[in-house]
């Protein structure tokens, strides 16, 4: 990894989360969206990415202490910070992505799911609490 920093992971996953969401925003009925992001393809490549910082970087830092202020000191860490960040964004997108499918299913109007997939963007189960409240109900179908 000596060739490439954490900040480069970091923006690197960034900006394949953000084409996902960018599918799911602007072209939620499209055929990429469908591949890319029904079939999982863009959170499976964060979970590439995860898998393989886990693998080269978490044998490299020492973690004995799982408190509040061990994790803390432990986040300072850039990789370390990177490896969260692509959790975190992955499983973001992967809630995304069940929205998505599910509001289809239920024939609710994409213009009602934009609130929820930005919020599940920003602050993640803001998002999806957000989305399973609307869902249910019924002013939001076609």
């Amino acid at each position: 990894m000596s060739n490439m920093n954490a900040e480069t992971i970091f923006m690197l996953v960034n900006l394949l989360a953000l084409m996902g969401w960018l599918l799911i925003l602007l072209v939620p009925y499209a055929r990429i969206t469908k591949k890319l992001i029904g079939g999982m393809i863009i959170p499976a490549l964060l979970a590439v990415v995860y898998v393989l910082l886990l693998i080269l970087v978490v044998p490299t830092v020492p973690f004995e202490d799982y408190s509040f202020l061990g994790l803390a000191e432990l986040f300072s860490d850039p990789w370390i910070m990177a490896l969260g960040w692509t959790h975190l964004i992955a499983f973001d997108l992967v809630a995304g992505t069940w929205m998505k499918q599910d509001s289809q299913k239920r024939k609710i109007r994409h213009r009602y799911m934009i609130i929820p997939y930005v919020l599940t963007f920003m602050l993640g189960p803001a998002g999806l609490l957000t989305y399973l409240l609307m869902s249910s109900n019924k002013r939001t179908k076609k």
